[in-house]
């Protein structure tokens, strides 16, 4: 599956493991989009594509999703 164009959804409340994933995906694929969402209802909002995250051309649907599972502001 080509990577180039998607976009991938990060979900964390850690800014060094925001940083961290970032890296790493760029690395994977320079032609990646990433997107990130701090907790969880910002995520949902996100997939949604609601309130701030209304505009598709800004925020496409993610072809992948990572997550957090322990985060302080939902799960």
């Amino acid at each position: 599956m080509a990577l180039v164009g998607k976009t991938v959804l990060v979900v964390d409340d850690s800014s060094d493991d925001r940083l961290l994933m970032e890296l790493a995906l760029r690395k994977l694929a320079s032609g990646l989009r990433v997107q990130f969402a701090v907790r969880g209802d910002e995520a949902v909002a996100y997939l949604e594509g609601s309130g701030a995250y209304a505009d598709r051309l800004r925020f496409p649907y993610p072809a992948f999703l990572i997550t957090d599972l322990n985060m302080v502001q939902g799960d």
